[in-house]
C-alpha cells in the first residue's frame, strides 16, 4: 500500500479541521482516504470520478466493515473530493492527487456500461 505524500496529509488534514471534524477522527479519515486511493490505483479508476465510489463501497461491503465504518469511508471521500472543489477560491488549498495514484479515466478495459448502471442500482449509498 501506498503511502500518502506529506503535503497531501498536511492539506487534507487542514481541511478536516477547517470542516469541523473532530481532531481523534483524523486518523480514521486519513486511513480511509490511502486506501481509497490505494483502490483507485489498484483497479484503474480516476480518483476524482464518481464511479470510483460506488465501487470503492462495494469492496469494503465485501471486506465486511462495518456500515459505520463505510459511512465514515464515503465522508472521508467526500471532503477529498470537496477540497478539490475549492480550487480558485479563499479556502482551503486544494490537492492534487500522487501521480501514483493518479490514472487516466480512458485507459481502463471494462465495460463502459456497468458502472453507469451500477450507479443507479447503489443510489440509496448516497
Amino acid at each position: 500500500m501506498n503511502k500518502l505524500p506529506v503535503n497531501l496529509i498536511a492539506r487534507y488534514t487542514a481541511f478536516l479541521v477547517a470542516n469541523g471534524i473532530d481532531t481523534n477522527q483524523h486518523r480514521f479519515y486519513l486511513k480511509w482516504l490511502r486506501y481509497y486511493l490505494d483502490f483507485c490505483t489498484n483497479y484503474s479508476f480516476n480518483w476524482s470520478e464518481f464511479d470510483s465510489l460506488p465501487a470503492f463501497v462495494i469492496k469494503l461491503k465485501s471486506k465486511n466493515q462495518q456500515p459505520f465504518l463505510v459511512d465514515q469511508a464515503k465522508k472521508a471521500v467526500g471532503l477529498l473530493w470537496a477540497m478539490e472543489k475549492t480550487k480558485g477560491t479563499n479556502q482551503v488549498e486544494t490537492v492534487k492527487a500522487p501521480e501514483k495514484f493518479s490514472r487516466s479515466y480512458k485507459n481502463r478495459n471494462r465495460s463502459p456500461g456497468f458502472f453507469g448502471s451500477l450507479q443507479k442500482k447503489l443510489a440509496f449509498i448516497f
